[in-house]
């Protein structure tokens, strides 16, 4: 019996100092609370992650719908101009320059109403600043009466089959009107030198200096009070309106 009883006790020591052999009495449960807070710890932390990644998809997001929203506006915006410019040149050819658009006719207004349309979407702010300035331009459409030659005889207009131009150089301030003109089989230009003065980031005043007939063999100098103004009210490599200190519109384009 005392055998039995010696054996028992050596067959458990070992039991007891592997399950607990560096823990001195009373501290055996105190383990416990650590484990579970830092469990809870863990759970805290991993939640906040979770957040973190959830505010910053939410963030981007936003800023994906915010950036395709101004990329359709764009687009959008984009299409407009190009239908307004379309709309204006085809009205621009059927009135001929001007000359079948007389001011109070449904077709002056309707050229009037897209010049004004597209003056509000101007992309070219500051023009005296922008290269897209410079060049020669053709005149499609004026309310000018006098530079298309409205009320006078055929043989004193300018040639309806070639374009009226004007040539701007922003860096040397000058500018250059050429007039087609054709009397009977003979083929001729008039033309007038002009120098700029910048007003604005848009407008110019223009001091015509020398008048030229039957291409350049004859130049008049040009009086003080040939000038005036040019305001550019919108502009693209492409197309440029302009309004006049009269009052008057000019639509222009660019190859």
């Amino acid at each position: 019996m005392l055998r039995s009883i010696l054996l028992l006790a050596v067959l458990t020591a070992p039991t007891r100092a592997f399950l607990a052999p560096s823990l001195p009495a009373g501290n055996v449960g105190a383990r416990a609370p650590a484990s579970s807070a830092a469990c809870a710890s863990r759970v805290s932390r991993t939640a906040g992650v979770s957040s973190a990644r959830m505010v910053a998809s939410a963030e981007e997001l936003a800023s994906f719908r915010s950036d395709a929203t101004a990329d359709i506006r764009k687009m959008v915006e984009a299409g407009r101009l190009a239908g307004l410019k379309q709309d204006l040149l085809l009205l621009s050819d059927e009135a001929k320059r001007g000359l079948k658009s007389p001011e109070g006719s449904e077709l002056h207004t309707k050229i009037v109403e897209i010049v004004e349309e597209l003056e509000k979407f101007n992309p070219t702010p500051n023009p005296l600043e922008s290269s897209d300035i410079n060049g020669e331009w053709t005149l499609r459409w004026t309310t000018s009466r006098s530079i298309i030659g409205a009320g006078k005889p055929f043989f004193l207009r300018p040639d309806s089959k070639r374009p009226i131009l004007q040539t701007i150089d922003v860096p040397t301030l000058t500018a250059k009107n050429v007039d087609p003109r054709k009397f009977l089989w003979k083929k001729y230009e008039n033309s007038v030198n002009a120098e700029l003065k910048p007003l604005s980031d848009s407008k110019v005043a223009v001091q015509f200096v020398k008048f030229n007939l039957f291409n350049e063999k004859i130049s008049i100098k040009a009086p003080e009070r040939a000038k005036g103004e040019l305001d550019t009210t919108f502009l693209s490599p492409t197309l440029r309106i302009s309004r006049g200190d009269r009052g008057n519109l000019f639509v222009l384009t660019k190859e």
